[in-house]
């Protein structure tokens, strides 16, 4: 196998199957050698660009094309690389965001259809649906499937399925009372799922942008404070969980809001309360767009769109890029948003809210819930409890958990309206006491957070 292109550019796990590292390891020094490396490789991977620029391909002829992603690349791009091979086999979902055309008039002629999206409608006898996914546990793709794909999708196993997220609180010596802290019990959870409304946070801030921006036609000129801080205050509490740094993701779908997540997540990292900086530099933060064809186990959306008339922009309304955002996480998806403007503005949002309430899924977070989350990080990071490699603790005594604290008060949206007359009626929320029903078999560790999620029915 033969990895063409720079080195810097290709993923560690295979950096070393890359042409110079090859050369360098077998000592190949001169051109003609090289050639022959190349030539005589059974499997070439590389981008759609480079096929139409490097001389292998001017050169050498392949019996197969298989092209990744698919219905991000240009017809003009994707042509260049089919001519190579007598067959050829993309894979791709067309749901999902076409590729990207900044010339209006080149959308308006159609290059932003892909060739993928193009032969499946055309030839539909030759294209197959992949039913079993290996990304998202059974909550992620419930959603996937109720909003975009009509129930098709299926959880490749029961470790997909049942994969949810694990956060090592065992780490910090909290008590009882933190231990029902809202923070936890959400992140702590069995639940895939979690939307945060901010509609209900102190002062309501709202969205600002920027000179010559209506309707979120302009991306990179809106953002919203309030989100920012609050994503970012559930990072560090995710870092203090010990989720790797490098399975976070936050995305949005303006470029404003992404510099102002930064911002926000590396005035936390001077803190110094999540250990240091070097989290900060793992953590991705980018723009849906950009985000596209990537996963991580935890992934983060703001949503930013807050304001009395209920406009959501242009970036919302559109479908593929909402599913994008929901099919990116593995074991945990959080959603921050204002639930009257977006479920006001878009229909499809109507129908996403319906299923978190159906499932409960949604939580109103506190009118102080920046200040919480930040005196809770502080809470968790003072107790931290630095490994003794010195001393090894035996096991706590485990006891159940008692009924009294075995419920928390979180704010729940009520469950959605009906539709009348194709009219999206407004979703009231309500404060309320919800039991936290324990999995079956499942116990708690006396003084200690729940460490391990035991998966059971609902």
């Amino acid at each position: 196998m033969v990895r063409i292109g720079n080195v810097a550019q290709v993923h560690p796990s295979i950096a070393d199957y890359t042409l110079d590292r090859q050369a360098q390891r077998e000592g190949i020094s001169t051109v003609q050698a090289m050639e022959a490396k190349m030539m005589n490789a059974q499997l070439v991977g590389c981008t759609c660009l480079s096929v139409n620029s490097h001389v292998l391909f001017a050169k050498r002829r392949f019996d197969f094309c298989i092209v990744d992603e698919a219905t991000q690349i240009t017809q003009p791009i994707m042509i260049g690389a089919l001519r190579c091979a007598d067959t050829f086999v993309l894979v791709g979902d067309h749901y999902q965001l076409p590729p990207l055309v900044a010339n209006a008039q080149a959308r308006k002629e159609g290059m932003d259809v892909s060739l993928f999206r193009r032969l499946a409608e055309a030839h539909s006898e030759a294209s197959q649906q992949l039913s079993y996914q290996y990304r998202m546990n059974r909550d992620i793709m419930l959603l996937a499937n109720r909003l975009v794909y009509g129930d098709k999708l299926k959880c490749g196993s029961f470790t997909v399925a049942s994969n949810h997220l694990q956060l090592e609180w065992q780490q910090y010596r909290n008590n009882d009372q933190k231990m029902t802290a809202w923070p936890v019990r959400v992140l702590t959870n069995n639940q895939g799922v979690a939307f945060f409304d901010t509609d209900t946070m102190e002062g309501k801030i709202g969205e600002s942008s920027g000179a010559g921006t209506h309707g979120g036609g302009d991306r990179r000129r809106m953002e919203n404070v309030a989100e920012a801080q609050v994503i970012a205050g559930f990072v560090e509490l995710l870092v203090l969980g010990a989720v790797p740094p490098t399975e976070i993701a936050v995305i949005s779908p303006f470029r404003s809001q992404v510099t102002l997540i930064q911002q926000q997540l590396t005035a936390i990292a001077a803190c110094r309360r999540a250990g240091g900086t070097e989290w900060l530099h793992a953590i991705e933060v980018s723009t849906i767009d950009k985000y596209q064809g990537k996963d991580k186990d935890v992934i983060l959306v703001s949503f930013v769109r807050c304001n009395e008339e209920k406009h959501v922009g242009e970036l919302l309304t559109d479908w593929r890029r909402i599913n994008v955002a929901l099919t990116r996480a593995k074991q945990k998806l959080i959603l921050v948003g204002s639930l009257s403007t977006l479920s006001g503005g878009s229909a499809l949002f109507h129908v996403l809210y319906r299923v978190i309430q159906e499932q409960r899924w949604g939580y109103k977070l506190p009118r102080d819930a920046v200040e919480a989350l930040r005196r809770f990080a502080i809470s968790v990071a003072i107790t931290h409890v630095e490994p003794d490699p010195e001393r090894n603790l035996a096991p706590e005594p485990r006891r159940r958990l008692k009924p009294e604290a075995n419920s928390v008060k979180v704010s729940i949206l009520e469950r959605a309206p009906s539709v009348r007359n194709g009219d999206i009626e407004s979703l009231v929320p309500s404060v309320s006491t919800i039991p936290v029903r324990p999995r079956q078999g499942s116990r708690l560790p006396q003084m200690k957070p729940i460490t391990r999620d035991i998966f059971g029915d609902r």
